[in-house]
């Protein structure tokens, strides 16, 4: 087995790379018909080029502005004290290195802008936010990036430590977990630096000129709110962004020219402990497409492919500067270390050493064992889980039937596929309308019914828990016990993507190896053999149990937990049968809800799993082990953030006020 097939076995088949780029541009699509948002997946996540603990990195545009040339004729105000639908601001380019601008609000919209501030209908929200974070230079007037940014993130919510859902400020970006946020804003047509890109001269035909068409007529150009290091007025000044386009030019690179990319970033991860970085990398392969005739761009050749893309860096540390793919002007070595004498010594040292050894080295990279096709369905399986938790994330805001009627014409078969999801996702919303009265109720369950193709647990667990919140505790034993009494081993992910075999029954779990496999009766990895954590979020509070409801409380809006699925089942089904006086059938759910969370000892959640059980034992009088469960929990994630030391909390609030505890307490 060559390279490249190792890689196609690993998820980096073209093959996938369709399907990773299908659902991004899915639930792009989705999150600005929903909310009105756009925003942007880019980096590893976005480009199918991650590994495993890479970022994901979003690029959100905020609505309001309009960046704009200079040489564009300026709108001038009515006078009226009317704002339009967004503000223009205009790219100054003066004094800024190549691939940066300042932003300048004209005088006449400043001054119009202090009008509306000042005007008694107080409703001139966008006019405060241009106050706020304009600066005056020389009579006139410019948007502060480093305000820009204090502005959208305010200070006193931003927190050093690296506390699980906290969030820390990070260049442009702000991160929470593995989450990088930046903000943008677009440009309304492309920029000089994009348009004389696209009409350079090129020796060979990549990208092409069909391409380069379509970027620019589909995709566009933003700033994000970050200056030139090196700047004096850094914080007025912003960095031009071709993300989007950088996307599609990874998106739309031949097999091998992808898998040199790859290996590339492999290399760089494992063996590059220098300056070097993967955006580096990326400008990198980037030349090297644009460079090389398509005829070495074969399968047989990736290994020199690789290797020249190794000796294209090492010419550009050697010279010290490495010109961004787009603004060439821009060298992405200026202000870091790699320019200074000692720092580029070490660094060719190293771009040799990996040189030198580069078939050992890529052996180790892609070391692997008991690959089979199944390697296919397993990543095939992943990819419908992210699909259907993004969704069910994004569609929330709306509940336009239009949107199913848009998928199928445009996505074609991708969009057909995911309509379950969709129609279960604006099902959802419906409820928060509902008013809890049977008919009601009862109606919105039959319609979560009809998309019971999206998985084997995600409906019934919805249902269930609508079931709960309004005590009607023997439907809710029906609608779960249903799927879980036949105890068959179902395919099971995690929210990280991990892959399993667990037991509906007994909640005991496989882990998913090849050898291992044979050890299951059915290897199906359908969807009606598909388990996945169970998503909900900040939006969903209204019909969640009390644990996940605190829990998404104290994280704050935004924010969503993806509970184990048996978990979530044994939580509803303990408190159910101890309603119901089923002594018997409590006995048996608690066994396996102990055995899960022993089996499954979730990295991330695992603490809000234990709370679950504490809080089921507690309310069904088993105060003693719901306390053991509690302090367990502490003892996972030690935070303020973790709902355990609320319930601890309201245990001895009901012990000092001999209360009994309830399902809400």
């Amino acid at each position: 087995m060559d390279i490249s097939d190792v890689l196609d076995m690993q998820g980096y088949s073209i093959y996938f790379r369709n399907l990773y780029r299908s659902t991004h541009l899915i639930t792009q699509y989705l999150e600005y018909q929903c909310t009105g948002v756009k925003a942007i997946t880019s980096g590893g996540m976005g480009e199918s080029s991650n590994m495993p603990g890479s970022d994901v990195d979003i690029m959100e545009v905020v609505n309001g502005f309009k960046v704009i040339e200079q040489n564009t004729s300026k709108a001038h105000s009515t006078g009226t004290t009317e704002f339009q639908k967004w503000i223009p601001l205009y790219i100054c380019r003066r004094c800024c290195k190549a691939g940066y601008c300042r932003l300048e609000v004209t005088k006449i919209y400043y001054q119009e802008a202090v009008y509306c501030c000042n005007s008694p209908s107080g409703k001139y929200s966008i006019c405060e936010i241009i106050l706020d974070i304009t600066k005056k230079q020389n009579d006139r007037y410019f948007i502060s990036s480093k305000l820009f940014q204090d502005k959208v993130i305010p200070e006193e919510y931003v927190f050093p430590n690296d506390d699980v859902y906290e969030l820390r400020r990070n260049g442009p970006a702000v991160t929470c977990e593995n989450l990088d946020r930046v903000k943008s804003l677009e440009l309304k047509h492309w920029p000089p630096e994009a348009i004389a890109w696209k009409s350079r001269e090129r020796q060979n035909n990549w990208p092409s000129n069909e391409l380069l068409s379509f970027l620019e007529r589909n995709v566009s150009c933003y700033v994000v709110p970050v200056g030139c290091k090196s700047s004096k007025r850094s914080d007025l000044e912003w960095r031009i962004s071709f993300v989007e386009i950088e996307r599609y030019l990874i998106w739309n690179m031949n097999d091998t020219q992808f898998k040199c990319f790859i290996l590339l970033k492999m290399l760089k991860k494992e063996y590059m402990k220098c300056e070097i970085s993967t955006y580096h990398i990326k400008n990198v392969a980037f030349w090297s497409c644009e460079d090389l005739p398509e005829r070495s761009w074969r399968k047989d050749l990736l290994f020199i492919c690789v290797k020249n893309g190794l000796l294209k860096l090492r010419q550009y540390v050697e010279k010290g500067f490495l010109p961004h793919y787009v603004v060439p002007d821009n060298n992405l070595f200026f202000s870091k270390n790699i320019i200074k004498p000692e720092e580029k010594k070490y660094t060719l040292n190293i771009i040799d050493e990996i040189n030198n050894d580069l078939e050992d080295k890529l052996s180790r990279l892609l070391l692997t064992t008991d690959l089979t096709e199944i390697h296919y369905s397993v990543s095939m399986v992943r990819e419908y889980w992210r699909r259907c938790t993004l969704v069910l994330l994004y569609v929330r805001l709306t509940n336009s039937q239009s949107l199913c009627d848009n998928m199928g014409k445009k996505f074609g078969q991708d969009g057909e596929d995911i309509l379950p999801c969709i129609r279960l996702a604006l099902t959802k919303l419906e409820l928060r309308k509902c008013s809890g009265t049977v008919n009601e109720i009862d109606d919105f369950i039959r319609k979560m019914k009809k998309e019971s193709v999206i998985d084997y647990l995600t409906v019934a667990l919805t249902c269930g828990m609508v079931y709960f919140v309004n005590n009607r505790y023997s439907d809710v034993r029906n609608a779960l016990t249903e799927k879980l009494k036949d105890g068959s081993y179902k395919c099971y992910i995690k929210d990280e993507g991990d892959f399993s075999y667990m037991s509906l029954m007994s909640g005991d779990i496989i882990p998913f190896k090849t050898n291992s496999c044979k050890q299951v009766k059915d290897i199906r990895t359908d969807r009606q053999n598909l388990v996945m954590d169970f998503v909900v979020n900040y939006h969903e509070l209204e019909y969640v149990p009390f644990p996940l409801k605190l829990q998404l409380t104290l994280c704050g809006p935004g924010r969503f937990i993806a509970c184990n699925p048996l978990v979530l089942s044994c939580y509803m089904l303990y408190i159910s049968e101890y309603n119901l006086d089923l002594a018997e059938e409590m006995e048996k759910t608690r066994a396996v809800f102990e055995n899960v969370l022993s089996k499954v000892p979730h990295p991330n959640i695992h603490y809000i799993h234990l709370n679950m059980l504490g809080h089921s034992l507690y309310v069904t009088g088993d105060s003693k082990s719901a306390f053991k469960y509690f302090v367990l929990s502490l003892r996972t994630f030690q935070s303020y953030k973790n709902g355990g030391v609320y319930h601890i909390a309201c245990m001895i609030n009901d012990i000092l006020q001999n209360k009994c505890p309830s399902v809400e307490s």
